[in-house]
C-alpha cells in the first residue's frame, strides 16, 4: 500500500506529510490533480457502462451469448461443439 501511495504522490495525485506528526500515521489527501483524475476515471467508466448497455440491448446479444456459452462448453469438455440456433 505504501508503494501505491508513493506512486500517487510522485504523480501529484495525493499529498501527505513527509514525517508523521505522531506514531506512523501520515494523513493522505487528494490533490486537485487527484480529484480531476478521479473525475476522468468515473467519466471513462460511465462511458464503458453505456457502451456495454448498448451491446446488451442489441438483438444479436442473445446470439453472441449462445456462441460464447458453446465455446465455454467446448473448452470444458475438450471437444468442439456447434452453437444452438
Amino acid at each position: 500500500m505504501n508503494d501505491v501511495l508513493r506512486s500517487f504522490q510522485s504523480r501529484g495525485l495525493v499529498d501527505r506529510p513527509s514525517i508523521a506528526a505522531s506514531g506512523r500515521s501520515r494523513p493522505t489527501h487528494l490533490t486537485a490533480q487527484g480529484e480531476q483524475t478521479i473525475r476522468a476515471a468515473r467519466q471513462a467508466l460511465e462511458s464503458v457502462d453505456l457502451a456495454m448497455d448498448a451491446i446488451a440491448e442489441d438483438p444479436a446479444h442473445e446470439q453472441l451469448l449462445a456462441g460464447l456459452r458453446a465455446v465455454i462448453a467446448a473448452l470444458e469438455e475438450g471437444q468442439p461443439t456447434e452453437p444452438d440456433d
